[in-house]
């Protein structure tokens, strides 16, 4: 049977990621005379400090001897936290320092160095620190610790879900510390790879993926990270789109242009045959916003009252794609309806959610209102509805609709909407983002372990299927407990 252009688009799609992330293997550099020196570096909460315990684990199942060298001295209670790890771990830790602001980490560094060769350690993993954002003392610091101790390996250690910001720090850190390998974190989430794919460009232009070290000849390699590209961790659970921004421009044009938009799109015989439709549940037309493409009517004009003939273009499309075929259609919010947000914006001020929480209970309705409305009157049965969207990022300026949310608002609001939609006469599953952190410059945006929850199953975003493993919200019919003890499903 021949493949269709969607299934040739994802065949496509799939080859060219496979040879984007070296397709192989990545080595880990030993040197010849011992110690190997292995420097971590990376944003705060990128999980540098997790990954330095796995790591001397990994290394001792391997049969060798690691020291694990504190020379976090400014996080609160960093070198606490590596002499737990390093106890699970099985590994030795060389912390001389209390840290919390006490200590040289360059001198640490490099005793810990001096420590290991003295007492037959092999391998040298030093935990360095990190900041919330990109600064220029975390980068002399970084460089300092780098001269004093020549490492065979410098490992950027970043968070997958940070996205395409991973651009911008990857050539900070590369500049400054001139990294010899990338190391993603969190990737039993929902992360989509931008992260993976933006890193692997930064740190091989020329298309090689191998961790080696910059300049120097004198390494074997003795490790191997494998990437199997036959390994399913996600799988694609459709070939979709979504109609943000442009359904609500293009939705106006004449009859037979949009027409033929539409077939290009969802025709599985004339077009590239998505097969699913991602339609966003604007906050209202916000004047303020510099591109008029990013800012969508809200059908709210008041409380509980709303205009359902709003929206009408990208409406259009929405039925286009059913009438073509399409059976998976997910709403999604960028924005709540300016009347619940906090400044009367589709966008947020700095620091802070644009969603105050005395009006997430309103917020849901709407969306119960919305949800049941396509259904009722639309024929258009939503498989998810996502209250949330990108909540890591600010969203505090007029570039487009957006709202950002701190962890327990994560949790809250999520919680919130699927003991709304588990009660109610719609077949609609809640899809929220696996909460991350950023590496932007903003407050602190970890966010807790949870995910999304539907009626039968933990699942990520509409257009990929978790591990069984996948996290999962607490039950709706118990309070949620406080972050960060979510549970994780045993099953999917």
């Amino acid at each position: 049977k021949a493949l269709n252009p969607a299934q040739q688009v994802v065949q496509i799609v799939n080859e060219e990621l496979v040879a984007i992330l070296g397709g192989e293997q990545r080595r880990l550099q030993f040197a010849k005379n011992p110690p190997t020196v292995i420097m971590l570096a990376g944003l705060q909460g990128s999980g540098k400090t997790t990954f330095a315990g796995k790591l001397a684990r990994q290394l001792e199942a391997e049969g060798h001897t690691p020291l694990l060298v504190a020379a976090d001295l400014q996080r609160p209670n960093a070198v606490n936290q590596l002499q737990v790890v390093a106890e699970r771990a099985g590994a030795t830790i060389f912390a001389p320092e209390p840290g919390n602001g006490v200590g040289d980490p360059i001198r640490v560094s490099k005793d810990g160095v001096d420590y290991a060769r003295r007492h037959q350690h092999d391998v040298v993993i030093i935990d360095t620190a990190g900041r919330l954002g990109v600064d220029a003392e975390l980068m002399k610091q970084a460089s300092d610790i780098r001269t004093a101790t020549d490492p065979d390996e410098v490992l950027f250690v970043i968070d997958a879900m940070i996205g395409q910001d991973a651009v911008n720090t990857a050539k900070a850190f590369q500049d400054g510390v001139d990294f010899t390998g990338v190391v993603l974190s969190k990737l039993d989430g929902d992360a989509r790879g931008g992260a993976a794919l933006s890193e692997t460009d930064r740190a091989a232009p020329s298309g090689r993926t191998d961790a080696a070290p910059s300049g120097r000849t004198d390494a074997a390699p003795a490790y191997r990270i494998t990437i199997d590209p036959g390994a399913v961790h996600q799988r694609i659970d459709g070939f979709g789109a979504s109609g943000a921004w442009w359904a609500q421009n293009l939705g106006t044009w004449q009859e037979e242009q949009r027409q033929e938009v539409a077939r290009l799109l969802f025709s599985p015989t004339r077009g590239i045959g998505l097969s699913q439709y991602r339609y966003n549940i604007g906050g209202g037309i916000d004047e303020t916003i510099t591109d008029p493409w990013r800012t969508a009517e809200t059908f709210e004009t008041g409380p509980g009252s709303y205009d359902w003939d709003r929206d009408a273009a990208a409406r259009w499309f929405l039925r286009a794609a059913a009438e073509h075929g399409v059976e998976d259609f997910v709403a999604f919010v960028n924005s709540p309806p300016r009347r619940l947000t906090a400044n009367g914006r589709t966008y947020g001020d700095p620091g802070t959610s644009n969603l105050p929480p005395e009006n997430h209970q309103e917020f849901v309705q709407y969306l119960l209102d919305v949800v049941r409305r396509f259904r009722d009157h639309e024929g258009i049965e939503f498989r998810f509805v996502s209250p949330i969207n990108e909540p890591q990022w600010a969203w505090d300026g007029p570039g487009q609709e957006g709202c950002h949310y701190e962890p327990e608002q994560v949790r809250d609001l999520t919680a919130l909407t699927i003991e709304a939609f588990e009660g109610s006469d719609l077949g609609t599953r809640v899809s929220a983002p696996r909460p991350a952190s950023t590496g932007r410059s903003t407050p602190s945006r970890t966010m807790p372990p949870g995910c999304s929850r539907t009626r039968a199953s933990a699942r990520g975003s509409a257009n990929s299927r978790p591990t069984p493993t996948g996290p999962q919200m607490p039950s709706a019919s118990r309070p949620p407990p406080a972050w960060p003890s979510i549970p994780r499903s045993s099953s999917a």
